[in-house]
């Protein structure tokens, strides 16, 4: 009895871990797709702003005049 059991119970376990064998793919596409939107949305924000005077002016800044 306790034999067939546990048969059962790893039966299911392999049925239950075969429905979820795509999961994993879709995780890393939707990563992917927010680090895509993030450096979009950076490269965007880093296009309208001089970054050199941004810098040369914290450098002023740290160093002194």
């Amino acid at each position: 009895m306790t034999k067939a059991l546990v048969k059962t119970q790893i039966r299911l376990q392999q049925l239950v871990a075969k429905g979820e064998s795509g999961q994993g793919t879709l995780e890393y596409i939707g990563m992917i797709i927010i680090a895509a939107i993030l450096v979009g949305a950076v490269a965007l924000t880093i296009k309208n702003v001089d970054v050199g005077t941004k810098l040369q002016a914290a450098i002023t800044k740290i160093v002194g005049p």
